[in-house]
């Protein structure tokens, strides 16, 4: 606190404010004015690093990306797209920690606890992905929670939960029909034996997708399981017609091999 002598004159007191008041004014001004030009900076170089980005020069796109977040390290976007860059080049470190920037900006950022979950789930770090998948679905406006559903599901199931898994695929197909959710159920229907189930789910992964190779063969070996050669038959030739060289089709060639030889 500023302390004046008791014999300065009240006009002089009242120039001494009005001088102190100018300078004040002039310094919050030209702080607010630096921070609005931060800003705008930052949003140019974010601009110009998607520019980068989809013209492949990748090096230029990191260093427009790092400097926007560094002008203006309030803005999650940076961060978030940062990490994103990071994650689709196999850079998982740096990614993990571009996610975690974009919590810490955001708490609420639900993309970045989703995309965390998911770089989780492909170390094989089964209880930090659920929790991050966990808190993404929590968070407001969360995109395509069915697919963080479908994530959880395979995490679950990984753990060898089929019943949190079930419950998991369950509630992302009743937000949006999946082939690929109906997929996994199939699959791990068929694991625990419950075949009855897993030919529904095959055959709605198949109304979804008609080209979905691999719920062909899961189907035509169920069918194969029960006995019923004729339309395992079928499933399989089904898989050779629409990928004829892929491993699937080697494989459903054998099996054709084998059901002739039965007959």
């Amino acid at each position: 606190m500023l302390s004046f002598p008791k014999s300065v004159p009240a006009s002089t007191l009242l120039t001494l404010f009005s001088i102190l008041f100018l300078l004040t004014s002039g310094f919050l001004s030209a702080c607010a004015t630096s921070k609005a030009e931060r800003i705008s900076q930052a949003n140019k170089k974010f601009e110009k690093a998607i520019e980068s980005g989809a013209m492949n020069r990748k090096s230029e796109m990191y260093a427009q990306l790092k400097e926007a977040a560094e002008l203006n390290p309030e803005e999650p976007r940076y961060h978030l797209t940062l990490a994103l860059a990071y994650y689709n080049d196999g850079d998982l470190k740096n990614a993990e920690k571009e996610f975690l920037q974009t919590i810490a900006v955001d708490e609420n950022y639900s993309e970045a606890y989703r995309r965390l979950g998911r770089l989780y789930m492909q170390q094989g770090e089964w209880e930090k992905a659920i929790h991050f998948l966990n808190e993404g679905i929590r968070r407001p406006g969360v995109a395509s929670p069915q697919e963080a559903y479908n994530w959880l599901g395979f995490c679950y199931y990984q753990q060898g939960d089929f019943d949190k898994a079930e419950a998991q695929w369950l509630k992302a197909v009743s937000i949006k029909p999946n082939p690929a959710i109906y997929l996994n159920l199939g699959m791990a229907y068929k694991d625990q034996g419950r075949y009855e189930e897993a030919r529904d789910s095959l055959i709605k992964a198949i109304s979804l997708d008609a080209k979905l190779i691999r719920a062909y063969h899961h189907l035509a070996l169920l069918y194969l399981k029960e006995k019923n050669l004729r339309m395992a038959k079928k499933h399989f030739e089904t898989v050779i017609e629409l990928r004829p060289q892929s491993e699937l089709a080697r494989s459903s060639r054998e099996y054709l091999q084998l059901i002739k030889s039965r007959k």
